[in-house]
């Protein structure tokens, strides 16, 4: 069973009016049965006879925030008017569902005070009573309860998410009943949600953590599908995150990747600005990086810096391959800074990266490719030690505590994006015009000068069809990509 950290979650219960037939307990305040049109349906004319269906208020429920737990009742009635024996099907026909985990939410079907089996509410339209046979003036009374079903898993990710659907009834022919199947889930969420070396994060994404996890690709490929150390180079996975936004207004969850080594020291931006948006790194990246074109804007800079930040010369440089295009996504990346440091955690570093503070009110947001890893990336991956587990580790400031002795070593050693070669990060300072901040080689995350020629780790996120096909994810034997 994966550890996590559940963060509480903050409910708004929403007000609705209803009419004097509704009839649902003020106890369900985390579900909404919102009062649409008439509290009664018109009626329906069927094979053998007519039906008259009555909803308690109508025949529309919303679930806007709920927790693990919650339920909420939904009475109606169908009734046959005529002169004849029928039969009809209840539908449910889904207007929304946002659950990332379907399953979560469950529902019974009790009629005339019969109850059925539990089952996963639709997800998609789909019908939950077929050729149901009712006798001339008779009347069928049911009840339906949804249930967000509480279990020991992590399920902060159906946490504020909207349901919405309508409780229909018909007397189509040549239905089937709804039966619920697992949606295909991302290829890389099923190996790595049976990984020793995965943690949940603060927000609930998926993350390896330690000092050597698991977790390396081959990538940025001439050839994948006889990938070698000659036609590819290795990368890793940092994790998968959750509703990660793009620029059409969509989101999804994706995996966010690494190189594995650096491709050269760069300047962040030569100009000694600390906006990404126009930063000579990113336009760098962006263009003749990702686009296999000239290299010779990775030429080291000639201001290298102070000597206690190591200048790491170009180990293997080569740009993103053509095959390699289409597995990149575009996104919508958080640049937000911190006008501090000193005595943040690694969680505050995720809230001010996708914040909006920054240096004179500078972008906080950009569309692209390829970026760079964030502080809170570097936090996350420790695995602790015996002495200080990973707990403790994000329980002190990634800045001040998090040095060699008497520090926290074990914090450091174990994070396998420690790479003792001081990286640039994607982080501004909001105070400063021109400083960053990056992973000390000493271990805390510390700001530096943009026109300082720093190692550079590309990092991007992967489009949702990238699989993994075969390999181990260790160093030897890495995962083997296909899309």
């Amino acid at each position: 069973m994966k550890l996590f950290d559940k963060k509480s979650l903050i409910l708004l219960i929403s007000v609705v009016s209803i009419n004097l037939l509704c009839i649902i307990s003020v106890s369900y305040a985390y579900f909404t049965a919102n009062i649409v049109g008439n509290d009664k349906a018109e009626e329906m004319t069927v094979t053998a006879g007519t039906m008259k269906i009555t909803y308690t208020d109508s025949n529309i429920v919303t679930l806007n925030n709920a927790i693990p737990g919650d339920t909420l009742t939904k009475q109606f009635k169908v009734e046959n008017t005529g002169n004849l024996d029928t039969k009809y099907n209840i539908k449910i026909k889904v207007d929304a569902n946002d659950f990332k985990d379907k399953k979560d939410l469950v529902y019974t079907l009790t009629k005339n005070g019969e109850q059925q089996p539990e089952k996963v509410l639709p997800y998609e339209d789909g019908y939950i009573v077929i050729e149901n046979e009712i006798k001339e003036k008779g009347i069928d009374n049911y009840t339906l309860t949804l249930n967000f079903k509480k279990d020991e898993s992590n399920q902060n990710d159906n946490a504020n998410k909207k349901v919405k659907f309508k409780i229909e009834v018909d007397s189509e022919t040549d239905v089937k009943l709804y039966e619920y199947e697992e949606p295909l889930k991302n290829n890389f969420y099923n190996t790595m949600i049976t990984s020793e070396d995965t943690l949940y994060d603060d927000y609930g994404n998926l993350r390896y953590v330690g000092a050597e996890p698991n977790n390396y690709i081959w990538f940025n490929c001439d050839n994948y599908e006889e990938p070698t150390e000659d036609t590819c180079e290795k990368w890793r996975i940092i994790g998968l995150f959750k509703d990660i936004q793009k620029p059409g207004g969509t989101s999804e969850d994706l995996v966010k990747i690494i190189r594995a080594d650096s491709i050269g020291s760069i300047a962040w931006d030569s100009a000694g600005k600390n906006n990404w948006y126009n930063a000579s790194l990113q336009k760098g990246l962006n263009v003749p990086y990702l686009n296999n074109e000239d290299s010779t804007w990775i030429t080291t800079d000639e201001y290298i810096g102070s000597s206690s930040r190591p200048n790491t010369a170009n180990p293997s440089y080569k740009s993103i391959s053509p095959l390699t295009l289409n597995m990149i996504e575009e996104v919508t990346w958080n640049i937000g800074g911190s006008s501090e440091y000193n005595g943040v955690l690694t969680s505050q570093w995720y809230e001010y990266e996708r914040g909006s503070g920054t240096y004179n009110s500078q972008p906080s947001i950009w569309n692209g490719y390829i970026g760079l890893m964030y502080p809170s990336d570097y936090g996350y991956a420790t695995g602790g030690g015996s002495t200080t587990d990973r707990n403790a580790c994000l329980a002190k400031s990634l800045t001040t505590n998090w040095k060699e002795a008497p520090y926290n070593t074990e914090c450091v050693e174990n994070d396998w994006l420690q790479s003792k070669d001081y990286p640039w990060s994607l982080t501004p300072n909001a105070y400063f015009p021109g400083l960053v901040f990056g992973v000390d080689i000493y271990g805390p995350v510390y700001h530096d000068n943009t026109m300082y020629s720093r190692p550079v780790r590309p990092s991007l996120y992967l489009t949702s069809n990238v699989r993994i096909i075969d390999g181990k994810g260790t160093n030897e034997e890495p995962y083997i990509l296909t899309a």
